[in-house]
């Protein structure tokens, strides 16, 4: 199982950067992965085998039933139907299902977060977590192969500007607002924003 999750988690692939050389598996990625799939297949077969001689057996009864393989075996299922069924946290994942991670849901965990709706900025500056992957609580970028290639440059282009607008101007809410009561409800789409836009006022610095 261990050499499947080093193909798995191969970087130096191609294919994942340029999806027209997917098709080659010029690292020899996907050969080798399935290679060690039949030995663990192989391995599973004397199980699955042991198992449904004992469902077909005329002393077998329902209520023997020991494991959800037990319940695939009664009803007839193939081993290459069982294989391609995925067991991750009580839920059964059929082949080529497209799994996304709720992200969304994550960043607003209890669990996780010490008041989580909350607009509390200042949670991080004591913070050890990372944002480039590495720590799932918080994934702006995704993690793993296929994070956003664009990280590296979106972080630099944010801090230049951010920078470069805090540095030319004084910033303020209109008619004196204070930032402490600011509407932070959001309105969901393909990007997160707010729900009533920011409006500010800028004037530029003399010096």
């Amino acid at each position: 199982m261990l050499k499947v999750i080093e193909y798995g988690g191969r970087v130096k692939d191609f294919g994942s950067f340029f999806p027209i050389l997917e098709r080659f598996d010029l690292h020899g990625t996907r050969k080798g992965a399935m290679k060690q799939f039949k030995k663990i297949f192989a391995y599973w077969e004397d199980i699955i085998e042991e198992r449904r001689a004992h469902v077909n057996s005329s002393t077998w009864s329902s209520d023997q039933a020991q494991s959800f393989l037990d319940r695939l075996l009664e009803n007839g299922f193939s081993n290459n139907q069982i294989y391609q069924l995925t067991m991750v946290m009580n839920y059964t994942v059929p082949k080529n299902a497209k799994i996304f991670v709720n992200l969304w849901a994550m960043g607003r965990d209890p669990k996780l977060w010490d008041n989580p709706l909350s607009f509390n900025p200042e949670r991080f500056i004591e913070s050890k977590l990372d944002f480039k992957g590495q720590d799932f609580e918080l994934l702006p970028f995704g993690s793993g192969r296929r994070m956003c290639l664009g990280m590296s440059s979106g972080i630099k282009s944010v801090e230049s500007m951010l920078a470069c607008l805090i540095h030319e101007f004084d910033w303020e809410l209109p008619n004196g607002d204070d930032p402490s009561k600011l509407d932070m409800n959001e309105r969901f789409g393909i990007a997160l924003k707010r729900e009533m836009p920011l409006m500010l006022i800028f004037k530029q610095r003399n010096n």
